[in-house]
């Protein structure tokens, strides 16, 4: 697998401005299951849910509609927040591409 992961982030050719990819094989249910406890969300059989990120466009009217077409897919979001970002080390050609996460 890792041999085709040669692009900029997963090499880590400009280790400053590089995308952060990584694979996550399986999700850490029990990691899951002890943070929603502690604020309030009670999960579903392990192979009944799923988590992930969505990178947004910037623009919020273009924001929403990706929001729309996605709850036309998923059935029930139970938590959603903005992701907290350090963004010292980032390039600021990064920077003003970036989506929201």
């Amino acid at each position: 697998m890792l041999k085709n992961l040669l692009h900029q982030g997963a090499c880590g050719c400009e280790e400053n401005t590089g995308d952060g990819v990584g694979i996550l094989i399986q999700k850490p249910d029990w990691f899951f299951r002890r943070v929603c406890a502690e604020i309030g969300i009670d999960l579903p059989a392990q192979d009944s849910y799923g988590a992930g990120l969505v990178f947004l466009p910037i623009n919020p009217g273009e924001a929403q509609y990706c929001r729309d077409a996605l709850a036309d897919i998923i059935q029930e979001v139970l938590q959603a927040s903005p992701l907290a970002l350090i963004l010292s080390s980032s390039a600021k050609a990064k920077r003003s591409v970036m989506p929201a996460i």
